[in-house]
């Protein structure tokens, strides 16, 4: 179409000229974006459109905040054909003469001349069985309506009802290819970022989505030129974008194009909310003469009841009546009074703007008369004009405390009027809507596991219990107080928001974690780390994870623990470790409750415990004798076994204080005690120790000897490297490194632990040699673990046994049968 608009009411604008067959108008749309902002303001985002249909241009308002007119008559929802010199006005404050000089070329002249455009969609869903889609034709609108999508309705009725009524729509525009979202509730995506007001631009290969992981295409555009006399139509055409091998039977095929009218034009809600509300003022006119009628069949029905003409009235019967309906209407005419006077008044208050005052009245009349709807309304309508403006500048203001105080307020004036109250809920629904974004960063900040899901459900689960209602309620409000409009217009983009959000988001995390509670059910521990790395890569909006990650590494730590039988120190690990994701919360109950010993157990063997340290080492082995029955058993056998024999060898050593070989006992009793578990012996031999000082000493000096020795042995062997730990066995040189290292500990830590003893000044080097050990024990144990995704289980646990643990103070344990 040739069409200018001419500025009326801002002459230095200059003139738009129009030549595309649509014209988005919009306070973002160019050239609008660039006036100045006093000018732009009052335009809505997606304000309106001109577009050409047959050969007539037509005007659509779209729902825009402060409207549209052309010469004056308020547009609204309908489309409205643009005649020669009509004036058209935005938001009542940018006015244009429209200057028609002709129509857009005809499509066949078009197409013979620039080639003809063909569009593609390929499915990209390989767990959907859904058809390619050609389009010949546009504007193309993906609409639930459309047979394009419509045939997926009973095969996939979820993925489908992500679709809406009008989703979106594919246009051209001077040659080029653009796609629109038209307000759809789940949201329209290309390359992953959802579409706003804006028509964006459409290349080959963009990935293009359509509400849920459903309707998600690959873009293929050619430009084609028909050979002279070819149809444009001609399957050899349409075809010759598919991809090879694509069966052609099963593809659809568009060949006519939409209708921009039935893309822009037809019903929707907010014009039905506007004739609802139209609906409940006519019934509210029509009930106040509904009660004047009844009063005047009242007055009639008196009369006929008295009148001399009915011949069953007596006279006295007449007198009694007379002066009992005589009372009854005195009462009712003085009831009708005091009422209208109340309603008067209250609509006076309002017309003031003494809001509070008015509902105050209301309220009064109300508590003797709470079933008066009238009143009622009135008063509802009182309380919104007092409690908006403070709400919503509060709200403006992301003052979120205010915000619900002045509602908390307001609620304690609808003692007598439960009208009102649902009103009020509806603004807390819609302050803890944005409370929600602005906790969480905004409408595109990342959405947290664990943390969000609730919140989004309980927001959707809430408006959506009765959105019939919820939404009359909001439009109430409105009526009532205009400048709620904008905060309701708000909520409806944030609403849409979260269903997106909660359709491709909350969807994928279910899914996710039922895979992930699946796998911990059955052991299968391997892939878990990069299922969770693949979620992430996929979902970048979803933050969080490293949760998961963190309560990963705790689990798989607790199940190293259990396979090397090691149940205590799992225990322990139990008991000191936070689990912050109830999927592993829920798993490592699972685990403790069937595979780890009884809380009651694991009291009576730390009992023992304490009583060996404090020097009661008889009642120690007593209390563990009394476990040895039961699953546990062997647990016991151990322990008992391992204190039994220090035992025998401490009251053995005290009878052999005299012999030569006394001092070399003693440190060899000393070399088999855990620094730990038996404080009482070491304490107790401690003087020995220094009585016996230089042969110890000696002792000491020689084991870490053997220790560097093991040691400088180990590092001029090249230690252990990465690609021996990934070796697909346990091979002779990772065992004999593992032997050396096992000595250099062994060694150097009862070298250390004597020096530390005996308060002794090291000189040699013992104590920063055993450190260095240590690290590298640590080392090689941490790196091993960190291939439990790549190594075997059993061989991983197996090298693992092989390395002496700096941290194992804890007896290791077994169990009879551990699943």
């Amino acid at each position: 179409m040739q069409v200018i608009l001419k500025p009326v009411s801002h002459p230095d604008l200059g003139e738009t000229i129009i030549n595309s067959n649509l014209f988005s108008i919009g306070r973002h749309e160019p050239p609008f974006s660039g006036y100045p902002p006093d000018i732009v303001t009052r335009l809505s985002r997606r304000h309106a459109r001109i577009f050409e249909q047959e050969g007539k241009i037509y005007l659509v308002d779209l729902e825009s905040l402060n409207g549209t007119s052309v010469n004056g008559h308020e547009v609204k929802n309908q489309h409205v054909e643009l005649q020669q010199d009509d004036q058209i006005s935005f938001a009542g404050h940018l006015t244009y003469r429209i200057d028609i000089l002709g129509k857009a070329a005809p499509p066949v002249a078009r197409e013979n001349e620039a080639g003809k455009t063909i569009l593609t969609l390929i499915p990209q869903n390989i767990n959907i069985d859904i058809e390619p889609i050609v389009v010949s034709e546009f504007p193309f609108l993906i609409s639930k309506s459309n047979e394009a999508f419509s045939r997926y309705k009973d095969k996939y009725p979820d993925e489908f009802n992500y679709l809406s009524r009008r989703h979106a729509h594919i246009f051209i525009s001077e040659g080029t290819l653009y796609i629109e979202d038209l307000g759809s509730t789940n949201g329209t995506f290309l390359s992953e970022s959802r579409l706003d007001e804006h028509a964006r631009l459409l290349h080959d290969d963009d990935l293009v989505a359509f509400g849920g992981d459903c309707f998600v295409y690959k873009i293929k555009i050619n430009h084609i030129l028909p050979e002279p006399g070819q149809p444009a139509d001609d399957a050899s055409i349409l075809t010759s974008s598919l991809p090879e091998k694509t069966d052609i039977t099963r593809t659809t095929f568009i060949t006519s194009a939409d209708s921009f009218l039935d893309i822009f034009c037809l019903e929707n809600e907010a014009e039905q909310q506007q004739d609802d509300d139209h609906q409940d003022d006519s019934s509210r006119k029509a009930r106040k003469s509904g009660r004047l009628a009844r009063s005047s069949a009242l007055l009639q029905e008196l009369h006929s009841a008295f009148s001399d003409d009915r011949p069953d009235n007596s006279r006295s019967v007449k007198r009694l009546l007379l002066g009992l309906f005589a009372a009854i209407l005195i009462g009712g005419a003085g009831y009708y009074f005091y009422k209208d006077n109340t309603g008067e008044r209250v609509d006076q208050l309002i017309a003031d703007g003494e809001y509070l005052r008015a509902v105050e009245t209301a309220n009064s009349y109300l508590a003797s008369h709470p079933d008066d709807r009238d009143i009622s309304e009135q008063a509802a309508k009182a309380l919104v004009r007092h409690v908006i403006p403070v709400w919503d500048k509060a709200l403006q203001k992301d003052d979120f405390t205010a915000s619900q105080a002045a509602l908390d307020n307001a609620h304690q004036m609808t003692v007598n009027n439960p009208t009102a109250r649902p009103l009020l809920d509806v603004l807390g629904w819609i302050t803890d809507l944005n409370q929600y974004f602005s906790e969480r960063g905004g409408e595109h900040a990342p959405i947290t596991v664990y943390k969000d899901e609730v919140r989004i459900e309980q927001l959707l689960q809430w408006w959506d219990s009765d959105t019939a209602k919820h939404r009359r309620i909001a439009g109430e409000i409105a009526r009532y107080e205009p400048a709620f409009e904008p905060a309701r217009a708000n909520a409806y983009s944030l609403m849409r928001l979260l269903r997106s959000e909660k359709a491709t988001y909350l969807t994928a995390l279910d899914k996710f974690k039922k895979q992930l509670n699946d796998k911990l059910e059955a052991g299968d521990l391997d892939t878990i780390n990069k299922d969770i790395t693949d979620f992430k890569s996929r979902y970048p909006r979803i933050s969080g994870m490293e949760k998961l990650e963190q309560d990963l590494q705790n689990y798989l730590s607790i199940h190293e623990y259990i396979n090397a039988s090691n149940l205590l120190r799992a225990v322990q690990a139990v008991k000191s470790t936070q689990f912050l994701t109830p999927e592993f919360s829920k798993s490592i109950t699972r685990i403790r409750d069937q595979k780890l010993p009884p809380d009651e157990f694991v009291l009576r063997f730390e009992e023992a415990s304490r009583l060996w340290k404090n020097n009661q080492p008889d009642e120690a082995i007593t209390t563990l004798e009394s476990l040895q029955e039961g699953s546990w058993e062997k647990l016991v056998s151990d322990e008992l076994e391992r204190k039994r024999t220090i035992l025998r060898r401490y009251r053995a050593l005290e009878k052999t204080r005299k012999q030569p070989d006394y001092a070399q006992e003693l440190v060899a009793f000393f070399g088999s005690l855990n620094a730990d578990e038996d404080s009482y012996f070491i304490n107790a031999i401690e003087g020995e120790f220094q009585s016996h000082r230089d042969k110890v000493l000696k002792d000491a000096r020689q084991a870490l000897k053997d220790a560097r020795a093991a040691w400088n042995k180990y590092n001029e062997s090249g230690r252990i490297m990465g690609l021996q730990r990934l070796e697909a066995k346990v091979s002779r040189q990772f065992r004999n490194q593992a032997a050396l290292l096992t000595t250099a500990y062994e060694k150097a830590r009862h070298g250390a632990d004597i020096y530390k003893l005996l308060k002794h000044q090291d000189s040699a080097g013992g104590l920063e040699l055993y450190q260095s050990v240590v690290q590298e024990c640590n080392l090689q144990l941490r790196s091993l673990r960190e291939l439990r995704m790549v190594l075997e289980p059993s061989l991983l646990d197996e090298k693992i046994r092989l390395l002496p643990d700096p941290e194992q103070k804890l007896p290791k344990i077994t169990r009879k049968t551990v699943s």
